[in-house]
């Protein structure tokens, strides 16, 4: 069981549960992981568990898709779906039927089934040890064959004609547009009906109270209407995050930022240490723990928001990057930013960020998939 982090470890929900697999187990699912390949087809939907796919590209996809319908003058209406212990609580016959259902061979549905059942599992407590219970439902995480099983089992998730639906592993978002967001929100609330329909079904639960909808459009929209879930009003907010990326309700990213620049101050000051002047590392060391541990904070899904952010919030990111060499070098106050990043061979934030925009259109164009290399003009 490992801790979640900035969590109460004294509550059992805030860990989250590993399988620790033997090398024989690892190189016969790989096997088994390359036979499901060949018989599963994951939906265009899914970023995840795919080649040429990541958590980039599916934010890429939204970001480009909801600016073009704001540029249309649609309100958007989303809901941001917080699924609870995804993996832990797969239903072992739902996901063979689906399987079945597949076209995946018998004998490789034999084989899959064998790994998911008959699994024990105790519980340690310092020299405490609990009775052996059995795993009734999930696929175990850490196994490689786990992430696609998931997909396979929510591959049939239903929508309706106006509804579309982004999928990142568990991390589901529906969303629809109009000029009227009234019509919006009914046309959601249909999807939202279905949708609790499905789950119920197949078992999946959600933590309605974490599930969030937000109205994206051009104008701030006063929400009169309420959209319901498993008999909950969900609550209407001006901002959601998908994929590690806040997203505001008028499609800039101010409030990313802040969340980014105040984690990475938090990463900073716990490698100060190390990084601060009087440390013994010598520079090139500490240059490489930035790079390593802090800046990737800063520039994580760069090309998502690169272009929608004010230059306000462009300049508190090089501030953040210039307080950074100077706590590495102690720099005096008079030498400028510019000759200390180059006397570091440092470029600017905003520099990185184009050239990580750069690759990312260079990679899409080649995509083989369409859905990818149409986000490139």
């Amino acid at each position: 069981m490992i801790p979640k982090p900035m969590k109460n470890h004294q509550m059992p929900d805030n860990h989250r549960p590993i399988s620790l697999l033997n090398t024989m187990s690892k190189i016969f699912e790989r096997i088994i992981l390359r036979k499901l390949n060949i018989h599963v087809k994951t939906r265009c939907e899914q970023h995840a568990f795919r080649t040429g796919h990541s958590t980039i590209t599916q934010l890429i996809t939204l970001t480009d898709d909801l600016n073009q319908r704001s540029q249309k003058g649609e309100k958007t209406v989303a809901v941001f779906l917080d699924v609870a212990k995804a993996f832990d609580r797969v239903w072992h016959e739902g996901l063979i039927h689906k399987l079945t259902l597949s076209n995946v061979p018998h004998s490789l549905i034999v084989l899959i089934e064998s790994f998911l059942k008959g699994r024990t599992f105790k519980i340690k407590i310092s020299d405490h040890l609990s009775t052996s219970r059995d795993i009734e439902a999930g696929v175990p995480q850490g196994s490689c064959l786990s992430p696609l099983l998931y997909s396979v089992y929510i591959n049939d998730f239903p929508t309706i004609g106006p509804v579309t639906l982004a999928l990142f592993a568990d991390d589901t978002l529906l969303y629809t547009s109009n000029h009227n967001y009234k019509y919006a929100v009914y046309k959601l609330q249909r999807q939202l009906d279905i949708t609790n329909d499905w789950l119920t079904k197949w078992r999946i639960q959600l933590n309605v109270s974490k599930t969030v909808a937000v109205i994206f459009g051009p104008r701030s929209q006063k929400q009169t209407m309420k959209l319901k879930l498993q008999n909950q009003h969900l609550e209407w907010s001006n901002h959601a995050k998908y994929l590690g990326v806040t997203f505001n309700h008028d499609l800039s990213f101010d409030k990313h930022i802040q969340n980014t620049i105040r984690k990475a101050r938090g990463a900073r000051a716990a490698l100060h240490p190390i990084l601060n002047r009087n440390s013994t590392v010598p520079l090139a060391n500490k240059l490489t723990i930035y790079k390593i541990y802090i800046k990737p904070i800063i520039l994580y899904a760069a090309p998502v928001w690169r272009n929608r952010i004010r230059q306000s919030s462009w300049k508190q990111i090089e501030i953040f990057q210039s307080v950074s060499l100077r706590t590495m070098t102690g720099a005096h106050y008079l030498v400028s930013n510019l000759n200390l990043r180059n006397s570091m061979s440092i470029e600017t934030l905003q520099d990185e960020a184009l050239h990580l925009s750069k690759n990312l259109a260079h990679t899409l164009s080649r995509s083989k998939y369409p859905h990818l290399s149409c986000l490139v003009p």
